[in-house]
């Protein structure tokens, strides 16, 4: 965040930036605190979940810091949600879920780095104004905003496709299949909704808790079939 308001400088007053800078400082001692823990705990875990960490680690560095002369990752042409994507699968799957080449990890990842893809899509439109001005060129400018939603809503029916496959040929529970299936539904209706200009609070906070809603519909939906 910090590293981002210096190329935002004509937005700093606006929105989230205004949020950002009046408390940059607060947000340095959360970095500072959350980074003495992440540190504390990478040296706990075994030497095959340090090098599977090594690759979204240096993602996310060259993502948020400038080196590629004074560019950021997220700053080069069409990369920014193919990397959120990409990270996101690896650490909130990959890591934890498959880890092998069977044909259930490879459409459970498909499914869930086109979920991370479509729900990433609206928060390029949320900043489609920001990222004109420092000349980062996404998808929405090119595909503009009613298409890029189109896309988004495509995305994720693809991911109903994978999980109804896999329900069929019973490969997942029923209970995932409702689950997502909800959750699916919540996130178009939010992709269909997004705009230039919509709170913060739709994005941080809406779209991005499908990813934890997916979870707790599982849990939830799975809880009322066993009892």
């Amino acid at each position: 965040r910090l590293v981002g308001m210096s190329k935002v400088k004509a937005f700093s007053d606006q929105g989230r930036y205004k949020v950002i800078k009046k408390f940059r400082h607060h947000i340095l001692v959360y970095f500072i605190i959350s980074l003495l823990l992440a540190s504390y705990f990478f040296f706990r875990i075994d030497f095959r979940q340090m090098w599977m960490l090594f690759i979204p680690l240096v993602l996310t560095a060259a993502y948020i810091l400038p080196v590629f002369k004074s560019r950021r990752l997220r700053d080069l042409p069409f990369i920014k949600i193919f990397l959120i994507a990409t990270v996101w699968t690896w650490l909130t799957f990959n890591m934890v879920g498959c880890h092998d080449e069977s044909s259930l990890c490879i459409f459970l990842s498909i499914e869930r780095i086109l979920f991370f893809i479509g729900i990433t899509i609206p928060f390029d439109i949320r900043d489609i104004e920001v990222d004109k001005s420092i000349s980062v060129k996404t998808l929405i400018h090119s595909l503009g905003v009613n298409n890029s939603k189109i896309l988004a809503s495509v995305l994720i029916l693809i991911c109903f496709g994978i999980i109804l496959y896999l329900s069929i040929n019973s490969l997942i529970a029923r209970s995932y299949l409702y689950g997502l299936s909800v959750t699916y539904l919540y996130v178009i209706v939010l992709i269909l909704y997004s705009r230039p200009g919509k709170a913060d609070y739709y994005y941080g906070g809406l779209l991005d808790g499908s990813i934890g809603l997916r979870f707790l519909l599982y849990l939830g939906i799975e809880f009322l079939i066993l009892s």
